[in-house]
């Protein structure tokens, strides 16, 4: 035998194989579809059981809050990588990219620098977004690189905070709040 339920969603715009992954986690199904009106049909398998059923309508009835948790996430991620885009502002006024990758060549290039200037060898360039070479002393070099990891750190700190607060809300109110 198997069982249909119909449940009513308001304001969800997940996408039906998103509901029926979602469902198939925590109990057996045939299927699910959605209308336009935001009706879910659930199709239990036969094997199912009450709590199975019952944790699938609890979990239909969380799907808003979770539609608003996906679309504030993908919304924080596009903030973040347009910071990253936009890169860091150094106080001579040019820009180092803040990608992993440039994070991971600003770092060698400031470790090759303390070991030249140990060496008594010239600093390397540091190479800013628009492809321009920069020579500077070792100490502005290295309030530089503070400054750059202080800035990287915050926007990292930042991001993941948003996202924990995301994780953590029980409300869509407090998802949109963050």
């Amino acid at each position: 035998m198997q069982l249909t339920y119909l449940v009513k969603l308001k304001d969800n715009k997940m996408k039906v194989e998103q509901i029926h992954e979602l469902i198939a986690k925590v109990c057996p199904i045939n299927g699910v579809s959605k209308d336009e009106q935001g009706v879910v049909n659930i199709n239990y398998k036969e094997e199912a059981t009450s709590d199975q059923i019952a944790a699938s309508l609890d979990l239909i009835q969380q799907l808003p809050l979770l539609s608003a948790k996906q679309d504030k996430i993908a919304k924080i991620d596009k903030e973040f990588s347009n910071k990253i885009e936009a890169g860091f502002l150094t106080s001579y006024g040019w820009k180092l990219g803040l990608s992993i990758d440039d994070l991971v060549l600003l770092s060698s290039l400031y470790l090759m620098a303390t070991t030249c200037e140990r060496a008594g060898l010239q600093i390397p360039s540091i190479i800013d977004t628009d492809g321009v070479t920069h020579l500077l002393e070792m100490q502005w070099l290295t309030v530089i690189m503070l400054q750059y990891g202080e800035y990287r750190s915050q926007m990292s700190l930042e991001y993941a905070t948003k996202k924990k607060c995301v994780s953590d809300a029980t409300t869509i109110e407090e998802v949109e709040n963050v």
